[in-house]
């Protein structure tokens, strides 16, 4: 839980979930609208399920917000961008989840989870004279 000044006063959120990628598309009005999003997923435990269930959590809550419910506050590297934003672009957004191949996400990245590993283990090492990472 997190207390937030609003323009109504204080007010306590909860946090829902995180939107990995999102993109959108500025409009003359100056509002971006939502086209899609995805959530990214790396480790050997992750789901296509608990991903796909965290996009359908973010749909909902910005979706809720849209059409007068619960509010919801958007915010990218700490800001608080909710007012770029069009939430009700949410509805029509299209969205997939993103993981390791052959664990059955709706995109993949194309190396399995051993492959991934591996190469983060070596992205990570220091480099030695001589070798390049």
């Amino acid at each position: 839980m997190k207390l937030e000044n609003t323009p109504d006063g204080k007010r306590i959120y909860l946090e829902i979930t995180d939107i990995d990628l999102m993109v959108t598309m500025d409009q003359p009005n100056g509002k971006g609208n939502i086209l899609h999003n995805e959530e990214i997923k790396t480790g050997a435990g992750d789901s296509p399920t608990g991903a796909r269930n965290q996009l359908d959590d973010g749909y909902k809550a910005i979706n809720e917000a849209a059409t007068g419910g619960r509010k919801v506050i958007l915010r990218e590297g700490g800001k608080d961008i909710t007012a770029e934003i069009d939430l009700r672009s949410m509805s029509s957004a299209t969205s997939h989840t993103r993981g390791p191949a052959n664990k059955g996400f709706e995109k993949n990245f194309e190396v399995n989870t051993t492959d991934l590993d591996a190469l983060i283990t070596r992205l990570t090492q220091p480099s030695k004279p001589g070798r390049s990472p």
